[in-house]
């Protein structure tokens, strides 16, 4: 699979509750397969235009990916933090972002069972950042018209598709 990349239309659509199955699955593993090419935390199925709310988070080596199907948020805390962050569909980008410091969510695992889970920190910030893009939203939406602007040139560059190659996979 391979990263769709800013300006890309599908990375702008909603996308669909899917059915817990092998086949969706399958797409997971193949989505975690491109999520460890392209060395990110997580990847919704947009970024390989997909347009299914299907997402896998992988914070490390060590631990188990988290496969997220049909993520929906429940709740979002009034208490906010400012994190820098990037996303492989705007590679090269990165800027601080407020969001939410805790979020309720309900998503099913790869086994289709349903899980509702509070999340602080990183792991928040994670799904708040891949559930943005099951609805057509990216991170540069949360930062200001000014610092978008600011960023106009890197931005026609990726949607040109001229992508540096320190962000591309090693071909092998």
């Amino acid at each position: 699979m391979k990263i769709v990349y800013f300006g890309d239309p599908v990375l702008r659509e909603e996308c669909v509750d899917v059915v817990v199955n092998e086949k969706t699955v399958k797409i997971a593993d193949e989505m975690l397969e491109a999520l460890k090419l392209y060395k990110g935390f997580g990847l919704a199925g947009p970024q390989v235009g997909i347009t299914k709310k299907i997402v896998v988070i992988r914070f490390n080596e060590e631990e188990e990916p988290l496969y997220v199907f049909n993520l929906k948020f429940l709740e979002h805390s009034q208490e906010q933090n400012l994190m820098e962050e990037g996303c492989l569909s705007l590679p090269g980008i990165w800027e601080k972002v407020v969001r939410p410091e805790k979020v309720r969510v309900s998503y099913q695992d790869r086994n289709g069972e349903e899980h509702v889970e509070t999340l602080d920190g990183l792991e928040a910030r994670v799904f708040q950042h891949e559930g943005d893009h099951l609805y057509g939203k990216l991170f540069i939406d949360h930062i200001s018209l000014i610092k978008r602007k600011l960023l106009k040139k890197k931005l026609d560059k990726i949607r040109k598709g001229i992508i540096l190659e320190e962000f591309l996979p090693e071909s092998k």
